[in-house]
């Protein structure tokens, strides 16, 4: 196949999958827009302290805290939170699509594969549902993860600096959508930090790692200072 014909093919695909987002969402927007689950009840309910200035109920070791916020904010320009709440889940939901064509073009080289990837994205099983019916952190912390793994992807190619400050600060916007990202993408920084480190010259680019233990300790005092019990928003605690 030719670079043309990849690239028209390429074109196809992202139009079949700017139909499938375009009617999924249609369709089940027209029907259970309007609907909360009890997770996004709650994420409104900080959101709705915090808007009040309720700053001490509005901490929280189990929900995500950057939804919340983000809804908060939401709500200065829309007062129905549920209505800002849907559009921040089905918005990062699109999102993920782009970041998703991004990266595999960037991992892959090929506009077609990264084609092919989005298109699949678009149809797999429940997501635009879960988009619509659920205001939740989950498409939110995904898109963090595909921005993760694109700078991680630059990080490794060109080594710079700035490329890992980016990617430990990304590392803890993620940790704050969902506090699962704090040891997984650990893992993945440090065995990335390591292979990297220049043999010779000092690893300069560790002082990404003094942005994550900040963020982490200061919402764990946060978190302290309402429960008494040390924890980083998961059901462990000391």
């Amino acid at each position: 196949m030719s670079p043309l014909q990849k690239h028209v093919l390429s074109r196809w695909l992202l139009a079949l999958a700017a139909l499938s987002y375009g009617g999924q969402l249609a369709w089940f927007g027209s029907r259970c827009f309007h609907q909360i689950d009890i997770d996004g009840i709650d994420y409104i309910g900080i959101a709705r302290h915090l808007r009040n200035y309720q700053f001490y109920s509005a901490i929280n070791d189990f929900r995500s805290p950057l939804l919340s916020w983000m809804i908060a904010v939401g709500s200065f320009f829309d007062g129905n939170l549920v209505r800002v709440g849907k559009i921040l889940s089905i918005g990062s939901y699109l999102l993920c699509g782009f970041l998703l064509y991004f990266f595999a073009k960037s991992l892959w080289h090929s506009e077609l594969a990264a084609s092919v990837a989005v298109l699949w994205f678009s149809l797999c099983r429940g997501l635009s549902a879960m988009a619509v019916e659920m205001v939740t952190p989950d498409f939110l912390f995904a898109a963090l993860v595909l921005v993760y793994f694109i700078v991680l992807l630059q990080c490794l190619r060109t080594h710079e600096n700035k490329c890992w400050i980016w990617l430990g600060g990304i590392h803890a916007l993620a940790f704050l959508a969902k506090s699962v990202a704090l040891p997984w993408l650990a893992l993945n920084t440090i065995f990335s930090v390591a292979l990297s480190i220049p043999r010779k010259k000092p690893p300069a680019h560790l002082v990404l790692a003094a942005i994550l233990p900040v963020l982490v300790a200061a919402w764990a005092g946060v978190l302290h200072f309402k429960y008494g019990a040390l924890t980083t928003g998961t059901k462990i605690q000391v």
